[in-house]
């Protein structure tokens, strides 16, 4: 049964006098139709008298409490909303207001854990993007073929740096701007095949 207003006058003296006549707190609550709790807290502490609090009820938080009780929320989503509130440092607010900002906030949703990247899916990510991304990979490719035209074979270093220095002024200016300006087509085609667009 859930709880309703406080006990009248009328309900309390109805307490008292099946209390003396041996009911329980239980069977009690069950004749006058109040929850048990209710009954129960007032044969407790029948002097207890309900005060409200002064001033005007705050019915709304702010941005910045708002975010406070998400975070409250999140580390305790099973706790009850005075909890949550007091967590928060969020204070003037009866059980009722609570109750409803509570639901205007929503679930909290807390994201799943994941593994860190390893190593090797640094690695593989790493070589994917510099081949396919990489302009001056390109250029060392395209120095590479020229280099070695023909099957062309060099006998020392200075050969060999002698045949690099030849292949790379024989790279044209224009070459170089095809390179650079063909980012954006390729960057779309690395997005389409890796980046599942």
């Amino acid at each position: 049964m859930a709880r309703k207003n406080l006990l009248t006058t009328a309900e309390k003296a109805q307490i008292v006098k099946l209390l003396s006549q041996g009911s329980t707190s239980l069977e009690i609550s069950k004749k006058i139709g109040r929850d048990h709790r209710t009954v129960k807290a007032y044969i407790e502490n029948p002097s207890k008298e309900y005060v409200r609090p002064k001033g005007p009820y705050k019915k709304s938080v702010t941005s910045r409490e708002k975010t406070l009780l998400k975070r409250s929320m999140a580390k305790g989503p099973l706790r009850s909303s005075k909890d949550i509130f007091e967590d928060a440092g969020v204070n003037k607010l009866g059980k009722s207001a609570r109750c409803q900002l509570l639901k205007t906030i929503g679930k909290v949703k807390t994201a799943n854990k994941k593994p860190h990247l390893t190593q090797k899916h640094k690695q593989q990510r790493l070589t994917w993007a510099r081949e396919s991304l990489n302009p001056c990979e390109h250029y060392w490719s395209l120095l590479k073929k020229r280099v070695y035209a023909a099957g062309k074979q060099y006998n020392s270093i200075g050969e060999l740096w002698q045949g690099v220095t030849e292949a790379a002024a024989d790279i044209t200016s224009e070459e170089i701007r095809t390179l650079t300006e063909s980012m954006d087509r390729k960057l779309e085609q690395v997005l389409m095949r890796r980046g599942n667009h």
